[in-house]
């Protein structure tokens, strides 16, 4: 229903002509003067090869005009009136951001004076805080030349997120907004940016990390803006192959590390642009082509593997002008990609591998068309899908089917995570946004771009979460004996329990639908002052995969700045901004109460015999199957009398030794609805050319977050029954502040400057303190409720269970510094480049499992028997300080309109091996509940009610004797690397 309703309105549009939104281009404006006194009359025209034809205006009584809507590239602008000397400046339009070219004018000499100057950079132009990297650049670097690889190289932005996903700003990793060609390509449970695109296709990146237009919504943290190249009236292309090989990065300090597979990995990419149409209808098509592997290795049993994949991905984008000032563009990209050897979480065997497929496609519309002049209508329309196949077990078997999982380091074997022949998951979103811009100038009272518009935006999710091939999961120890590659389970009926996720009922598909309104006024007062007054409408209209209303809930969010130009000349520049950003409901929490599509989680203790317990000599461990099958037998026989597999009522009635039971719809209910979370900005800037080819800005960022998606279960939460009579705690999600805290303060500087004309120096630096216990994802669950103040309160103490400190993603300082020298030769063209990168440590800490079942139950039916323990409080370990130098060498050899280019990057040229990667440490730490734990004596550490006492290091609990020491490799930064490119472009 919602594709029709955009068709018809793209109809209806298309009849009156128009297409774009400023999430794809960028704005041009400024104040032509003559002797101090605004200049009316002047004709200000614009040519650019980004540009079909050319675009004209004339400048009003202030003297000011305006173009909004401009492809980013580079521009010519001519400034004419009769009598006066005609002046040209070259101005760069960036993606999403206005641009200034004030110009003063002269009476004309005998011979009229053609002038060419360079304007200001335009990071020290506009209020926000914000980065941008063409292609070019990004080229030239030895970097990927992806989106994340250009985001990580603007200032507040860093890899410290589970799986190494993008913080910006000190938000959580899926607050981010990812755009494509205006279209949002966010994964719909962990908001990472989907590569449907091709390298050599992207034309520019901008990235919004404080300070941020309300044109903006959707995040709490930044925004990653990407748009790809467009055809031209002249035809271009390029066709590159991409050479790497796991043999040609060494290895790490890690002893265990697998052998380099030596085979070269190819990547073929090929784009193609050129005119159907001169100035009327442009074409750009790309390509994109690899087989690629790679050698890794499991967990503690070193097993090496070589993981594949095969990818195809596609793009065709047509650009039209209509009519003058009307113009549309239309873009698809498709992806496909086969993964082989994939996995998931930590694996000690190669039964854990699977094989699957991700396919996904992108198509996207837009219009823009400028009426009397000063009025601009845009529209845009994206749909994305995406969907996993095959992903997971290949068998529903009860023996074969069931995951192992390991106290220590939560370790899987025995069987692939999720269950890949039970139905595909798909996620897939649609988004649509409306808007005009409004040109006005007054005498009085300065120019006014006014901007208003609406967005329908939403996430669609059809997953029935299986979490595996029988749904089933044992947990126990692992025993590798000798170190070797095989691993066996020790069953130890103190502390094992059996676990099964079963989704009791199939998903009708979740819609987080948000239907905004916004309005902006990007108000040039005078040549000292410039305001930015904004704000947002966000309304959730959300349903979970059983079609159950989630949220109803709204929000306003003010988005405020000042601009004070210190000498009127656009040389210093002061910003101070205030600004609310609004999420949209996560995906994960949206269907943590659903009774559709979410599994279930019930778990019996294990209370059968002893089963490869330490005793026993490892040529008589017995192996996996014959455990399963004893385990179950017990469990179905002796412990539930009988019942049949899959009969999960049976099983709560009468299987004994229960430990936790969560029924999702049942057990687990909203408290109220969903809100969205917020973050509040406060932030100061300042901002200055030096000389006329430099800049440098620095600003102070302070984010406070707030409505964290919280879990609460206690006396007063209440109990339910199910429709057997089955009792439970009610588990209450919603949203809570209290106790709870994440705060961001930050210092970003950023600096450029071009010497000689041919050597670009470019950088910037972050000092940032993150600190506070609201942390609510991690690498194997994405996005999780917090435990609030009051869950389980007789059982859980915040000041040792979930203690303020540094976050897991709080890294104090980061910097990167880049060089590009371009060197003209009589045999060909050289551009050599320089990348150093440095970022502080990042924080670990002494934690472990407890054992809570020594406290006494005041009355819960499903009391928790195991709770976290921060042993030190909120001490924080650090990983090593990281530096690494990159460079890359690139050549061009032009043969007429032909260039043949070579390109060779060095990573990490001095080969520094810094630990890097909390998440591949041994930070495990040892309590009663793991038999590994052993006093001076020899016994047993004890268990200890955490309630009234405090711990002793020793008696009850034992830090794992490496613990702070690599893993695996993968704690490791990069190591030395090499990596080539070759092909031709025109």
């Amino acid at each position: 229903m919602r594709s029709k309703v955009v068709l018809c309105i793209v109809a209806v549009l298309l009849a009156a002509t128009n297409l774009v939104a400023q999430q794809t281009t960028g704005t041009l404006t400024g104040f032509v003067t003559s002797e101090g006194a605004a200049l009316p009359g002047v004709t200000v025209t614009l040519s650019s090869p980004a540009l079909q034809g050319v675009k004209t205006a004339v400048t009003n009584e202030n003297g000011a005009f305006n173009f909004p809507a401009l492809p980013p590239g580079s521009y010519t602008i001519t400034y004419e009136l009769a009598g006066l000397a005609t002046v040209q400046r070259v101005v760069q339009v960036n993606l999403a951001q206005t641009s200034r070219a004030d110009v003063a004018m002269s009476v004309a000499a005998l011979a009229e004076a053609i002038t060419v100057t360079a304007a200001a950079p335009t990071v020290i132009e506009t209020s926000a805080v914000s980065h941008n990297m063409d292609a070019k650049t990004l080229d030239n670097l030895p970097v990927n030349r992806t989106i994340t690889s250009a985001a990580l190289l603007a200032p507040g932005v860093s890899s410290e997120g589970p799986n190494d996903q993008l913080i910006i700003s000190g938000a959580p990793s899926y607050e981010n907004l990812y755009l494509v060609n205006g279209a949002v390509v966010n994964d719909t449970i962990r908001g990472q940016p989907h590569s449907v695109y091709i390298e050599d296709a992207i034309a520019e990146t901008t990235v919004l990390t404080g300070n941020i237009s309300a044109e903006y919504g959707r995040f709490v943290g930044g925004v990653v803006n990407t748009i790809t190249k467009s055809g031209g009236n002249q035809f271009s292309g390029s066709l590159r192959d991409s050479f790497t090989n796991d043999d040609w990065t060494k290895k790490t300090p890690f002893p265990g590390e697998a052998d380099h597979l030596d085979e070269i990995n190819e990547v073929y990419e090929g784009t193609l642009g050129g005119f159907v149409l001169r100035d009327r209808l442009w074409f750009f098509g790309a390509g994109r082509m690899a087989e690629t592997s790679g050698s890794r290795n499991t967990r503690d049993t070193n097993i090496p593997f070589t993981t594949t994949q095969e990818e195809d991905r596609i793009e065709a984008k047509l650009t039209a002008q209509l009519a003058a000032d009307h113009s549309i563009i239309g873009s698809y990209l498709d992806r496909e990609r086969f993964q082989g050897n994939n996995s998931f979480g930590s694996i000690t065997d190669l039964r854990s591998l699977d094989d699957r497929d991700l396919p996904e496609s992108l198509i996207s519309a837009s219009y823009s068309g400028i009426f009397a002049d000063n009025l601009l209508v845009e529209f845009l329309w994206s749909e994305r899908e995406f969907a996993f196949v095959g992903s997971g077990a290949n068998t529903t078997d009860l023996i074969e089917g069931t995951i192992l999982r390991s106290f220590s380091g939560f370790r899987r074997a025995w069987s692939p995570t999720f269950c890949g022949i039970c139905a595909d998951k798909t996620r897939d979103n649609e988004y649509m946004q409306l808007k005009g811009t409004y040109f006005l100038s007054t005498s009085d009272y300065g120019t006014h771009n006014l901007i208003a518009g609406y967005e329908d935006f939403a996430e669609l999710r059809e997953e029935n979460n299986e979490q595996g091939g029988s749904g089933w999961r044992l947990w126990g120890n692992f025993r590798h004996p000798n170190g070797g590659p095989d691993t066996f389970i020790h069953v130890d009926p103190d502390q094992s329990f059996l676990q099964v996720w079963p989704v009791l009922n199939r998903s009708l598909r979740s819609d987080t639908t948000v239907k905004s309104f916004f309005i902006n006024d990007r108000w040039d007062l005078s040549d000292r002052w410039s305001f930015n007054i904004g704000a947002r409408y966000d309304a959730n209209d959300t349903v979970d995969q059983a079609g159950k209303k989630t949220s109803d809930d709204s929000s306003f969010s003010p988005r405020l700045s000042t601009t004070w130009d210190l000498g009127g000349d656009g040389r210093h520049r002061v910003i101070l901004g205030y600004g609310e950003y609004v999420a949209e409901i996560d995906n994960g929490q949206n269907d943590s109460t659903s009774s559709a599509g979410s599994p279930a989680a019930f778990q019996w203790f294990y209370r059968g015999p002893e089963i490869n317990g330490p005793d026993v000599p490892d040529d008589q461990l017995l192996t996996t199957d014959v455990v399963l099958a004893m385990v179950f037998d017990w469990f179905f026989n002796e412990s539930c009398g009988g019942v049949a597999q899959n009969d999960y009522d049976a099983m709560l009635q009468n299987c004994q030794h229960p430990r936790s039971f969560r029924v999702p719809g049942v057990s687990s209910q909203l408290d109220g609805e969903l809100r969205s979370p917020t973050a509040k900005e406060w932030s100061i800037g300042y901002g200055a050319r030096v000389g006329s080819l430099g800049f440098v800005r620095v600003d102070y960022i302070n984010r406070e977050f707030e409505d964290f998606y919280t879990a609460s279960t206690n006396l007063s939460t209440g109990k339910v029954s199910d429709a057997l009579g089955n009792e439970f705690d009610i588990e209450l999600i919603g949203n809570r502040d209290s106790g709870l805290e994440r705060t961001y303060d930050a210092v970003m500087l950023q600096a450029g400057y071009r010497l000689l004309r041919r050597i670009n120096v470019g950088g910037n630096y972050t000092w940032s303190e993150l600190r506070g216990n609201a942390d609510s994802e991690s690498s194997n669950s994405a996005t999780d409720a917090i435990a609030a103040i009051d869950h389980f309160p007789e059982y859980l103490d915040r000041s040792w269970n979930n203690p303020v400190r540094p976050m897991e993603s709080d890294v104090e300082h980061r910097a990167s510094i880049w060089v590009t020298y371009d060197l003209p030769t009589p045999i060909g063209n050289f551009n050599l480049s320089l990348l150093e990168r440095y970022h502080s440590g990042y924080p670990y800490f002494a934690a472990g499992t407890i054992d809570l079942r020594g406290i006494e139950n005041p009355g819960y039916i499903d009391p928790p028997t195991s709770g976290t323990y921060f042993f030190e409080g909120g001490r924080e370990y650090r990983t090593d300080d990281v530096t690494r130098t990159d460079i890359a060498v690139n050549y061009g050899l032009p043969i007429g309109r032909f260039e043949i280019f070579l390109q060779g990057d060095v990573l990490n040229v001095f080969d520094e091996d810094a630990i890097n990667d909390p998440d591949g440490l041994r930070t495990t730490v040892f309590t009663s509940r793991n038999s590994a734990c052993r006093q001076a004596d020899g016994s047993r550490c004890a268990r200890f009610n955490p309630m009234t006492e405090k711990p002793v290091e020793g008696v009850h609990y034992v830090k794992h004797p490496n613990f702070g020491l690599a893993d695996d490799d993968s704690a490791y930064q990069l190591p030395l690397t090499y990596r080539f490119s070759v092909g031709f472009r025109f």
